[in-house]
């Protein structure tokens, strides 16, 4: 086995497609999130190729400023340069934002009857119902919110989201399952394409009344009713239930968390593929587009109804300030809806896992650069690859500054200038057969993509991806050298810089279909420049989002305590349009016994022998729930969340000072008091 290395233009702005035409010949879908621009619009990108799909709810007239869509490569031709200027195509953001190693067999698939049965519709836009005209009484009662959840494994038929004394009625308005089917057949009944999205099936509360009939009436188990409305083998443990049970479930599981049982309910099931790969991939499109569901539906059966949105979800990757395309795709869609759309979000579990450094690189000259290097290690048994990326907040010319990636072994992989280059450059570490040694024989191995200028932003900046392939391999695709991986950066010029390095996430996650996954860490403990601030996840960063960190619930007189993991902001910002001081408030997201009892999806007492499970992401619904109920009892729709989180600070008043003194990235100085 030999391996070759090589540097090339990069064929795209985004290095995700750059990986994927170094990949395999297989069948590619790309679900990718657009800006709307003067020459790119939702209509005509879904005109732009046979192969393009997207959800009639961004075909309006005006354009929404972001939308998402779907676009078929066939097997063998080259990756598109979507999104390229100088193909004068429009900004875009593949998901994920930069370049993945992806399983074909589980991640894309034939697509090709998918795209061919869909065809262009135009419907008028979505909009929230707009007041009558004439005088505004005085006092206008707010309308009952709804509660919101995206997440994955959700049960529907769940006893904690049935209606108090109506066991056979849910409180789900409906349900979107977000998973397409393998073939192009429409769902089965009582399920429906939903009109507005044009993939996945969607299930309504009449439709889930008469499932419910048969289980508290008829006295069918749950597991034969899921079995014929074509839910497959129910987990154990679903998240997205568990999550769903704090924000909105019955208040006998959480006698110590404000009642909601009389709030109706909308829930999004993300593909279990999408959210297995913690890194991301697919997460971004496939957000916005639930959330435009969830905003669509509830304008249409619940017309004016707050929306109270919780989504435990994030990965580690982009910019972390507020800059993304995700981030700014979603701060427009809440704007839009003019305070009647409120997002609850976890700041995430990432700030003991080394998985960000803070990279200063001195000043140096021609003959003797300065230079700093990071370690990492690849690992027998990671089925998946493993991501590096170099963000900087200002980084003005480039010139003079270099990446190396050393592999386990005596050859580095020979430096890559990142000075501007007009399509960017990618080097490839490629795999040589040993009995074929043709230069580009084999899959890549591993990758240094340096993305051209176009890949900025008003905050941070892109200036280098590294990805390093899986420990464990296969005859497909060969397992990349495990050990000490060492990224280095080298500066030839006479000014000082500051780089920021995040490792993407990669961690298990219960269900993640048979793939093992290992989360990688900067491994070298001496290295000063590895810090736990700047750790919070991708959507903490959305600017209109209420962020929630977690502390830990106390036994008895103790005083509460951060929780760990919780992840940090960046403290006291210059900007704090762009990036966070730190989370907007906290809440329980551990207990002294090690968290919360597991909310099993088949309806069943809460078993105190269970595993329990803890985390910012259950931190969030708890308080998604108090924010509904805040906004329940309020005479008056709040104006912004700065509004309704001042209404929820007064329902919930502090009964303790808890906030550790200095420490603005990781707790913030308000703690929801709850128990659960």
């Amino acid at each position: 086995m030999a391996y070759r290395w090589s540097i090339e233009d990069a064929s795209s702005v985004s290095p995700w497609l750059d990986w994927l035409t170094r990949r395999p010949s297989v069948a590619r879908s790309i679900w990718a999130l657009y800006e709307t621009t003067a020459s790119q619009t939702p209509a005509t990108e879904q005109a732009s190729a046979p192969g393009t799909f997207v959800p009639t709810v961004y075909l309006t007239s005006p354009p929404p400023p972001f939308f998402t869509a779907r676009t078929r490569v066939e097997p063998g031709t080259p990756m598109p340069a979507i999104g390229s200027p100088s193909a004068g195509g429009a900004p875009m953001e593949p998901a994920p934002t930069w370049l993945r190693w992806v399983n074909p067999a589980v991640l894309f698939r034939d697509a090709r009857a998918w795209f061919d049965a869909r065809p262009l519709r135009t419907v008028p836009a979505a909009r929230r119902a707009a007041p009558d005209a004439g005088p505004a009484p005085a006092v206008v009662q707010a309308p009952r919110p709804v509660i919101a959840v995206i997440d994955t494994d959700i049960a529907l038929l769940h006893r904690a989201f049935r209606r108090p004394g109506t066991p056979e009625a849910t409180r789900f308005l409906a349900y979107w399952d977000q998973t397409d089917s393998e073939s192009n057949q429409a769902p089965a009944l009582p399920w429906a394409t939903p009109a507005a999205m044009g993939y996945g099936r969607e299930i309504e509360s009449q439709a889930i009344d008469a499932a419910l009939v048969q289980v508290v009436t008829n006295g069918k188990s749950e597991a034969r009713v899921y079995a014929s409305l074509g839910v497959d083998e129910p987990p154990e443990f679903g998240h997205g239930t568990h999550v769903l049970a704090l924000a909105a479930g019955a208040s006998d599981l959480w006698p110590g968390l404000p009642p909601v049982d009389d709030l109706d309910i909308i829930a999004v099931q993300l593909p279990r593929e999408a959210v297995a790969h913690t890194h991301g991939l697919w997460l971004n499109a496939l957000l916005v587009d639930a959330l435009n569901y969830v905003v669509d539906k509830a304008a249409s059966l619940r017309p004016g109804a707050p929306l109270v949105v919780n989504v435990s979800m994030g990965a580690y990757s982009g910019p972390h300030d507020s800059t993304a395309m995700l981030c700014r795709a979603v701060d427009a869609l809440i704007e839009r809806e003019a305070g009647n759309l409120t997002l609850v979000v976890p700041a995430g579990n990432g700030r003991q896992l080394r998985a960000h450094a803070r990279v200063t690189l001195q000043a140096g000259s021609a003959a003797a650069p300065a230079s700093a290097s990071l370690a990492f290690q690849v690992v027998d048994g990671d089925d998946t690859p493993n991501f590096v990326e170099f963000w900087a907040s200002a980084p003005g010319d480039l010139s003079g500054v270099e990446v190396e990636l050393q592999a386990p072994g005596p050859a580095p992989s020979g430096p890559l200038p990142l000075s501007p280059h007009p399509k960017g450059k990618v080097g490839v570490y490629t795999f040589v057969n040993d009995s074929r040694p043709q230069a580009g024989d084999g899959p890549a191995l591993a990758v240094i993509v340096a993305p051209s200028p176009q890949n900025g932003s008003a905050g941070s900046s892109p200036i280098a991806f590294v990805g390093v392939g899986p420990g464990s391999g296969s005859a497909q695709a060969p397992a990349a050298p495990q050990g000490a991986w060492t990224v280095t950066l080298h500066n030839h010029s006479q000014t000082a810089r500051v780089f920021d390095a995040w490792i993407a996430r990669d961690d298990h996650v219960e269900g993640h279909l048979g793939v093992q996954l290992t989360q990688l860490s900067f491994h070298d403990p001496g290295n000063a420049s590895v810090t736990e601030f700047g750790t919070m996840s991708t959507l903490a960063w959305i600017r209109q989002a209420i962020v929630v960190g977690g502390y830990e619930v106390p036994d008895g007189t103790d005083p509460p305590q951060m929780y760990d993991d919780s992840a940090c902001g960046f403290g006291v910002s210059t900007d704090p349009q762009l990036r966070r001081a730190g989370p907007d408030l906290c809440a329980p997201a551990s207990t002294a016994a090690g968290g919360f009892q597991r909310v099993p999806f088949i309806s069943g007492p809460l078993s105190a022998q269970a595993q329990r499970v803890a985390g910012t992401s259950l931190a969030a619904p708890i308080a998604a729930r108090c924010l509904a109920y805040t906004l329940s009892n309020l005479p008056a729709m709040p104006a912004d969340r700065d509004v309704l989180l001042a209404a929820l600070k007064t329902r919930f008043p502090m009964t303790a000072v808890v906030s550790p003194p200095g420490r603005l990235d990781w707790t913030s100085d308000y703690w929801l008091p709850a128990s659960v």
